[in-house]
């Protein structure tokens, strides 16, 4: 139905493109998407692929050289506009798909797809408070050759023209290679998701948003084999933050989220916020350490270009123990510890280099927060202007008399007094540390463990704090 009927009603396609064999998690995905959505699932691979391609209209020649992840990107892409019908990733499925498929043909809409599951979700940061207008990635049914599947076709191609060259010289390394990676691989991780939110944002009016959301289900092993190949071996030495001759090297930061049971239903989310991190030449992400006493029921469906790890803590001791494990299993320079539940600007990593830059001493950097007033409250604005107070002052004004005193419980552990003119609340609970740092956290002191943490390295001179406001807390 060229934008009236759905010509596949019924059918929704998922990909596999690389060579190795669909992992046994994704395989039980498959069958429960086959049976739950009532539709004929058909799965396409690279033995079955050319059965559906339009010779009128060939696969891109980019194509040959994009990672297995953006191969699928460019295939739900090429299907829904020639062919029309169903897409989803190889993940469960809350419900049938029959009603979507009916209320979609039925209708003047162009597609249906499940809402968005909030701003970290959308990676065009001018649409991040438009996201209850849109879509989500995952999932969806689209009626074939409609304008808007014909605009997002069409800035696909013109993207891959322009890439096409880069990615002759540096095809794809590994199945989830990207610019990110620096590889030399040369289309950033969320371009194809990009041009998807920014064209469905144009057409809003065309969407439908009732389509059963994804469940979230185990599927830590979806890299297969390549993970074991594509992970560095631990070295005995940390990497140095500095190059010969004195220059700076970039800083890798390993991410830590410790992580309790209520906390599993956030943890795709705050991936996703992750992924929309701000890049630079001056920082990269080395990994994503999840720390939690029961990973056998941690729920990640969320795809990242970085790898995520996750270890079992040794002793049920709260989160000073989730902390300390992770940073024992860290290999970036610094650590940024981060909540699960918590919303995070996409400008905190950018900003933190920017105070480890201007304060070289410092092992340990916190910033200024705000409480949530409703849900889902995001940040809309890049970060400016902020100011930066460095350990002298901190230290003067906390230990007027030069000695230590003993964290006060009912200031909820923090205990740190600002200078006067530094009239900003604090967060201690997810700082950034040198990994080198020998401080860490205490499991004695519960709920006031980050403040011994901090101001310990407040005594050590060698704690900066910014005012920038770089995390929303969910009480």
């Amino acid at each position: 139905m060229k934008g009236g009927n759905i010509s596949e009603k019924y059918k929704i396609y998922c990909f596999w493109t690389g060579n190795n064999d669909l992992t046994e998690n994704r395989k039980r995905s498959l069958e429960q998407l086959k049976k739950v959505s009532e539709a004929d699932v058909i799965l396409v691979n690279k033995d079955n692929l050319m059965n559906y391609i339009n010779p009128d209209t060939p696969i891109h020649p980019a194509y040959e050289y994009l990672s297995d992840t953006q191969k699928s990107d460019y295939l739900r892409c090429y299907f829904m506009h020639l062919i029309g019908g169903g897409y989803c990733d190889i993940k469960e499925t809350k419900g049938s798909w029959k009603k979507s498929f009916d209320d979609l043909g039925a209708s003047d809409k162009w597609a249906c797809g499940y809402k968005e599951i909030g701003p970290f979700g959308v990676t065009v940061d001018s649409l991040k408070d438009k996201w209850e207008l849109l879509i989500g990635c995952g999932a969806y049914i689209f009626k074939p050759r409609t304008p808007l599947t014909e605009k997002w076709f069409n800035q696909m191609n013109s993207m891959l023209d322009e890439k096409l060259p880069a990615l002759k010289e540096n095809p794809a390394k590994t199945p989830q290679d990207s610019l990110e990676k620096n590889t030399g691989y040369p289309i950033e991780w969320s371009a194809f998701n990009k041009i998807f939110h920014t064209i469905c944002y144009e057409y809003h009016d065309k969407l439908m948003n009732t389509l059963p959301e994804l469940i979230l289900v185990e599927i830590e092993n979806y890299r297969g084999g390549y993970r074991k190949n594509t992970r560095r071996k631990k070295k005995s030495k940390r990497r140095s933050s500095k190059k010969r001759g004195g220059a700076t090297a970039k800083i890798l930061f390993s991410i830590v989220i410790p992580c309790y049971p209520p906390d599993f239903v956030a943890l795709d989310g705050l991936i996703q916020q992750i992924n929309s991190f701000n890049k630079s030449d001056s920082f990269d992400i080395k990994e994503i350490i999840i720390t939690a006493s029961e990973t056998d029921n941690l729920n990640i469906t969320t795809d990242s270009p970085y790898p995520i790890v996750k270890y079992t803590t040794l002793e049920k001791q709260g989160p000073a123990e989730n902390r300390n494990r992770g940073w024992d299993k860290a290999q970036g320079d610094w650590i940024v510890f981060l909540d699960a539940d918590d919303f995070y600007h996409h400008d905190k990593l950018r900003v933190t280099v920017d105070v480890i830059t201007q304060v070289p001493n410092t092992d340990c950097v916190i910033h200024s927060y705000k409480k949530a007033t409703g849900p889902d409250e995001t940040f809309s604005q890049p970060v400016k202007n902020y100011s930066i107070v460095r350990t002298d002052e901190i230290f003067n004004a906390t230990f007027p008399d030069g000695k230590w005193n003993e964290c006060n419980p009912e200031l909820g552990g923090c205990n740190i007094i600002l200078p006067p003119k530094y009239n900003f609340p604090i967060h201690h609970g997810m700082a950034s540390v040198r990994t080198s740092s020998k401080v860490r956290y205490d499991k004695t002191k519960y709920k006031t463990e980050d403040g011994y943490f901090c101001r310990q390295h407040l005594i050590n001179k060698k704690l900066a704090v910014t005012d920038a406001v770089l995390m929303v807390y969910n009480q």
